[in-house]
Order: structure tokens, then C-alpha cells, then sequence
């Protein structure tokens, strides 16, 4: 039989397990199922040493046990990974349909408050004008993709560190939305994260975390054959009247449970918002409470303190930031 495999946790809302074991008992597969503890967080050092570099996506835990788990029973396994890009099913699109279909400010205050931004823009590519997004709509949608948003980076980031980066990360995305070869804006959206998201994040997350214990895996839904094939789909077919991969949800219908079907879209995500809160809180003030530690040679001790205060008391939910300067931190110690 065909062999299936599972990450899960003990919080309910982080917990798919329910859904997996319906999908293994309708087709009568070889079911395996591991559950997480927040002691995970321990193989740290092991993923920089095998990301080699910054990697912010907090999911790289899960997906190393389930490569791990897997490596037990297989060499070669399928990933999913690719649909969300082919058929938009990222929750990120309806949200920045409704900013690119609404105008939230009024020309004289989005002036102001945009202006900083063409100004830039104007520097960085002479003659381009203003962002489209942002002479459109008032907008930059390149900014909704960066985890640490621009007025928290300059706060976040020393003066002499910040200043060398500046508003990177949001122009080039934008820059890539203006020139993207879509006629239509959700299909410059699926160009701008199979150029950036998938490649950079996904894909690489899924192979550093197989590579570190020697699985492979394969990813069919990328077939380059199939991938064209969904270019060529209208894209009122993939998000229609706001039903994300509404032609890869319906072909697939006959074969799912109804209770998967029905599920609301959700991430491989870690429950970190509770285990740095909880069971992880004396380990992120024993590193990041260390003014010492290597990452406060870029970054601003206070800032970051106020962040995982914040985390703490439950103000803002900062576990994706501070896992990101956590990994940053160790990336630093091991590239002395």
C-alpha cells in the first residue's frame, strides 16, 4: 500500500491530523503520524548549518521531523508543494484583491504619505515614475510580503545597518509586479510568488530539510507540462468570485472527503505563538536577552526586547519575527 505521512501538535488549531487519517482510511494507506513538542526548537543549530543562511519560514521545523520520519519507511517521497501557486490558493491574494480593488485614502493624504516612496522609486529606476500599485491604487503590495514591515525595520535594524538597506525587499517585488508578462492582477500575483515564495522559500525549505536526512522529494504538481497547462487556464477558473483554486478543488471533489473540502485553508504552521510564550519563553530571553549575542551587532537590543514583551502579554503576535532573529543569531555564531 501506498505510505502516508503526518506531522501534527498538541494545539487543536495547529492540528490537521484529523483530516490525514480521513484521506488514509478512504484509501487504505500505510498511515504514519508523528506529533511535535516544543522541544523541536533544539535542532536549531542543525538547520542554519544545513539552510546555510537566514531562513525566516519557521515551518522548516516540521518539515525536517517529517523528512526524518519518512527517511524511516522511504527514500522518495511526494510533496504537494506548487498548487497554491498554479491555481492561486494563497489567502494573501483576496486580501490584496480588496486593497487593489479599493482606494482607502484620499489623493491629498496618500500624496503625503506616499511620497517617500516615489521618491525612492525615482532613484532606484530613473524615468519608471511612481509605483503602479501606488499611482493606481494608493498602495504598495510589495511591502505585504516582507515579515518585518518597513517602519518596523527602521526601528528594528541599526542606523549604520539600516541605512544600507533601505526599502530593498518591497521595490523589487514591486518591480516585478510592474513588469510581470500577466494581463490580469491575481496571475501577477502567482508570477510574483513562483518567482520569489516558491523558489526561494518553499522549495528550498522542503529540499535543505529532506537533504539533511538523505530523502528525496519529488514535486509532481511542478511537472513542467502540467504547470503549463494551468497557464493556460483562465484565471476566473483558479479564484473565482473569491474562491481560491476553485478548478483544482472541483476536479479533486470526487476524490476527498467532504470534511477536507470544506476545511479552511491552512499553512504548515508551528505553534509558536504559544511555545515562546510558554514552554520556550526562559530559552528566548536566555539568547535574545543577552545583549551580547552577535545579532545585536545589527540589530537594536531594545526593539527586539519590546517585541517578545509584546509577544509575551499577548499585545502582537511576534512569534514569526522572533523566530526569524532567533535563526538570524545562530546563523551569525556559526559564520563567525
Amino acid at each position: 500500500p501506498v505510505k502516508t505521512f503526518s506531522i501534527g501538535f498538541n494545539e487543536p488549531e495547529f492540528n490537521e491530523l484529523s483530516f490525514a487519517r480521513e484521506i488514509a482510511r478512504k484509501y487504505n494507506t500505510e498511515h504514519h503520524e508523528f506529533i511535535l513538542e516544543p522541544t523541536s526548537i533544539n535542532i536549531l543549530p542543525l538547520l542554519v548549518s544545513g539552510y546555510n543562511e537566514p531562513f525566516a519560514d519557521s515551518s522548516a521545523i516540521p518539515t525536517y521531523f517529517v523528512s526524518k520520519y519518512t527517511h524511516e519507511f522511504v527514500t522518495v517521497a511526494l510533496s504537494g508543494d506548487g498548487g497554491d501557486e498554479l491555481f492561486a490558493g494563497y489567502s494573501a491574494y483576496q486580501k490584496l484583491y480588496n486593497i487593489r480593488s479599493k482606494n482607502f485614502l484620499p489623493d491629498s493624504i496618500s500624496k503625503v504619505v506616499f511620497g517617500q516612496a516615489e521618491k525612492l522609486l525615482a532613484e532606484k529606476w530613473p524615468g519608471k515614475g511612481m509605483l503602479y500599485y501606488l499611482s493606481q491604487k494608493k498602495k504598495t503590495l510589495g511591502a505585504y510580503y516582507c515579515l518585518w514591515k518597513a517602519a518596523e525595520r527602521k526601528k528594528l535594524y541599526r542606523k549604520d545597518f539600516y541605512e544600507q538597506l533601505l526599502l530593498r525587499g518591497e521595490l523589487y517585488k514591486e518591480y516585478l509586479l510592474q513588469n510581470s508578462t500577466s494581463s490580469d492582477f491575481i496571475s501577477n500575483l502567482q508570477e510574483l510568488d513562483m518567482q520569489t515564495y516558491m523558489v526561494d522559500d518553499i522549495l528550498t525549505k522542503v529540499d535543505r530539510a529532506s537533504m539533511l536526512n538523505s530523502l528525496e522529494v519529488r514535486v509532481p504538481l511542478l511537472d513542467h507540462v502540467f504547470a503549463e497547462l494551468t497557464f493556460s487556464i483562465p484565471v476566473d477558473l483558479k479564484f473565482h468570485s473569491g474562491q481560491k483554486k476553485y478548478i483544482f478543488r472541483k476536479a479533486m471533489s470526487k476524490y476527498l472527503t467532504p470534511s477536507v473540502m470544506q476545511h479552511k485553508k491552512q499553512g504548515f504552521g508551528v505553534p509558536l505563538t504559544y511555545w515562546f510564550k510558554r514552554d520556550l519563553r526562559d530559552y528566548t530571553m536566555d539568547i535574545l536577552g543577552d545583549k551580547s549575542m552577535p545579532v545585536f551587532n545589527y540589530l537594536d537590543y531594545n526593539y527586539v526586547k519590546k517585541q517578545i514583551s509584546n509577544h509575551n502579554s499577548g499585545f502582537r503576535d511576534m512569534s514569526g519575527k522572533i523566530w526569524s532573529v532567533l535563526f538570524f543569531n545562530e546563523w551569525l555564531n556559526q559564520n563567525k
